[in-house]
């Protein structure tokens, strides 16, 4: 259900923004902002299947 709400918001262009702390979700971001909780940050670009980009 999740992952069809998701290829269904990506297919109609939609940005989408998820706070979570499961990496399935990367799949459907090109961007992975990770907060330390001490005020730093990592940003990452996501896994992009389709072009081949793997940053992690």
């Amino acid at each position: 259900m999740e992952g069809k709400m998701m290829e269904e918001a990506t297919a109609l262009g939609i940005t989408l923004l998820t706070v979570s702390h499961r990496p399935s979700l990367w799949k459907y971001h090109s961007t992975i902002l990770q907060l330390d909780g001490q005020g730093g940050y990592v940003l990452y670009v996501a896994f992009l299947p389709r072009q081949g980009i793997h940053a992690f």
